[in-house]
């Protein structure tokens, strides 16, 4: 019995490519997104549409077509993509040289980075706002209670 090797790559996700439109000059590459399904490449569409303001647009986003495109990826970026909330991700063209070779080495340990520190920040924020609700509770509190 001959052992045949799978041909069939272990980490994909579907890749839509992604432009910019400018008006008065026209379209240039604006990177690529990454989804976990087609499913989740058309929410994650539709809420970017769902989130630009109403009436024409000077400059925006738009993926170049409908066309999704599976790409190997490496298991780190699988896992990111996986594990967020929309189970999609928009890169930079700049993020990687060439998209195909450096999606299957790319580790997202940066980006895991950046997505925690963002976390403790807004923590951090939330906390500053609780202890600042506190102090001017008490200081109204301090002007409303009689004073014995």
């Amino acid at each position: 019995m001959n052992a045949q090797l799978s041909t069939v790559p272990n980490y994909v996700l579907y890749y839509l490519a992604w432009e910019e439109s400018e008006k008065g000059w026209g379209t240039r590459p604006d990177g690529f997104s990454l989804h976990i399904t087609v499913d989740a490449g058309r929410a994650y569409i539709k809420a970017h549409n769902d989130s630009l303001p109403d009436g024409a647009q000077q400059i925006y986003s738009r993926p170049v077509s409908g066309e999704y495109y599976l790409v190997e990826v490496s298991p780190s970026l699988y896992y990111y993509v996986k594990s967020k909330t929309d189970q999609s991700l928009h890169m930079l063209d700049f993020e990687t040289k060439d998209f195909r070779a450096s999606l299957k080495a790319f580790n997202a340990a940066g980006l895991m980075q950046r997505d925690l520190e963002n976390l403790n920040k807004k923590i951090e924020e939330g906390l500053e706002a609780q202890r600042e609700h506190v102090r001017l509770h008490a200081g109204f509190a301090d002007h409303l209670l009689p004073r014995s």
